[in-house]
């Protein structure tokens, strides 16, 4: 997912690291990304979330574009196709659709990343939502890819499957 992002070329890549951080910043030697630590990694991936909206706020970047690292078949079209979206309108947040099912990746504007940086625990920026802090803007994307992401080893072999049979030229 990092060469993915770092291939998008939107923009400075951030990967928030924290279960296994030696042997993940040791398998991104040599890309061009900034490992940033979250130590709090284990109370779950609203901290993740949050470690990137603080890290965010030190730059002058109007978004904030979340990656999620199970997720084998975004590629850097996808990524750039929700980036000039957002260009567009430049919503609170963009949230691709595949056939109405949310997925990612997310994209926030400036002006959330402080809730954002709020996140414990297992809570996503869907708690934003729900609570009305945030409002999400919906768009359809006609990627059934990005609705595979790998939990498990049957999502893995799903992935393989999709991919294998899909006949698709990687970028």
């Amino acid at each position: 997912m990092a060469e993915t992002a770092v291939a998008s070329a939107v923009g400075p890549v951030a990967v928030v690291v924290g279960h296994a951080q030696a042997a993940v910043e040791s398998a991104l030697t040599g890309l061009a990304v900034t490992c940033v630590v979250n130590p709090e990694y284990a109370l779950g991936q609203g901290t993740s979330v949050a470690t990137a909206a603080r890290w965010a706020a030190s730059g002058s970047a109007a978004a904030l574009l979340v990656v999620v690292c199970d997720q084998p078949l975004l590629r850097p079209h996808h990524v750039q196709h929700c980036a000039a979206t957002w260009q567009v309108e430049r919503p609170q947040v963009l949230i691709p659709r595949v056939a109405g099912t949310p997925t990612n990746p997310v994209i926030w504007r400036r002006d959330t990343w402080s809730a954002l940086a709020e996140l414990q625990g297992e809570q996503g920026g869907r708690v934003l939502f729900q609570s009305g802090r945030v409002t999400p803007t919906w768009h359809e994307i006609a990627a059934p890819e990005l609705l595979l992401d790998v939990d498990d080893e049957a999502d893995y072999q799903r992935v393989l499957e999709y991919d294998a049979s899909s006949n698709r030229c990687d970028d």
